[in-house]
This record gives C-alpha cells, structure tokens and sequence, in this order.
C-alpha cells in the first residue's frame, strides 16, 4: 500500500512544471501588448498609404550648380533668392546636399 503523501511523489510533484493561469493581470497585459501591436500596424499602414508623392513636370527647369548667401547659383550663371529667406547660411549640410544630388528649378 502506498503512502498517499510519500517522499518521492512530493519529489516529482515540485519537478512538474505548473500550469499557465490566467489571471485578470496577464489577461490585462496581454490585451494591451496585442492593442499596441495593431495600434503600431494601423498607424504603419497609414503612413504607407497615405503618403503620395507629387511630381510637377517644369516648363523651362534650370539647373542649379550651387549657391552662397544671395541665392542658388544657376548653371547659367544666374543666382535666385528664395521666397521668404532673405540670406543663405554661409555653410549648410542640407543645402550641400540637395545641390550635389540634382536639383532644378
């Protein structure tokens, strides 16, 4: 006859892994976790769907080769102010590379 409380069945009882239970936290947790992911999904969706992408086609482009604290330098040799800026910086990253990677006006 064996002991219902034995040394070798407390022995295998606390090597059995316990059973996941659900509690009103992890309930809790696991919404808000899932609730961020689609929120992440929609807003990501949004953005990718929404974003257009407007190309005007330019009747007479010029090419602008560089610029200074007037203006843009045109490969013609013209420079042009820009609307609302009365002086360029002297040195601008943004403006370097806008002009090293082609733009027209």
């Amino acid at each position: 006859m064996k002991a219902a409380h034995s040394p070798t069945l407390r022995a295998h009882a606390a090597r059995r892994p316990k059973r996941f239970q659900f509690s009103l936290k992890s309930l809790v947790i696991a919404s808000l976790v899932a609730g961020a992911l689609l929120g992440a999904g929609f807003v990501a969706w949004g953005i990718w769907k929404g974003r257009t992408e407007i190309i005007e086609r330019l009747n007479d482009p010029q090419e602008v080769v560089g610029w200074n604290t007037q203006g843009l330098q045109l490969a013609e040799g013209r420079t042009v102010a820009l609307p609302g800026i009365d002086e360029l910086p002297a040195k601008s990253v943004t403006l370097d590379f806008a002009v090293k990677h082609g733009v027209e006006l």
